[in-house]
């Protein structure tokens, strides 16, 4: 397989963002992501990809000058364990920094890969932004299970 890159999204991966999204959906492990979804918010996406298969996405959302998610966080069975959550994390934490966002948040059933990366734990109700825009609108709002942790990377004044 070719070399791993990590790329800004075009219209051309959005099967394949579906696809990875959706397939884990269908397990209970994502929320599912309708097509237009996707499309309207292709800006915030970045794919790994290796020639010309997408291995993985994720997407950087905005929410104010001083929060964003990552969110869509999703990487093909076949290519786990080699890295490539990882550089997406850090490819979104990167481009939080470049934009001057000081704080990056996720809610995920896999909390160990974002603790890996130096999240820290935290709870939703801290971010009354994610609850206004999606959480009132998801179909487990009532029973969410989803682990909420948050990166700081504006430096703590001492």
């Amino acid at each position: 397989m070719a070399k791993t890159i990590i790329r800004r999204a075009t219209i051309k991966d959005v099967d394949a963002i579906l696809n990875l999204i959706n397939g884990y959906a269908a397990e209970g492990l994502m929320l599912r992501r309708a097509e237009d979804a996707v499309i309207q918010n292709l800006r915030d996406f970045s794919v790994a990809a290796a020639a010309r298969t997408v291995l993985g996405c994720a997407a950087l959302h905005l929410y104010t000058d001083r929060l964003s998610e990552i969110k869509s966080l999703a990487v093909a069975r076949e290519y786990t364990g080699q890295g490539i959550a990882t550089k997406l994390i850090k490819r979104c934490l990167a481009e939080a920094k470049s934009l001057g966002v000081p704080k990056v948040f996720t809610l995920t059933y896999v909390p160990e890969l974002f603790l890996k990366n130096k999240f820290q734990l935290s709870v939703k109700e801290l971010l009354p932004q994610k609850i206004l825009e999606e959480c009132q609108f998801c179909p487990r709002r009532d029973d969410c299970q989803e682990v909420c942790l948050v990166y700081n990377l504006q430096k703590i004044a001492s």
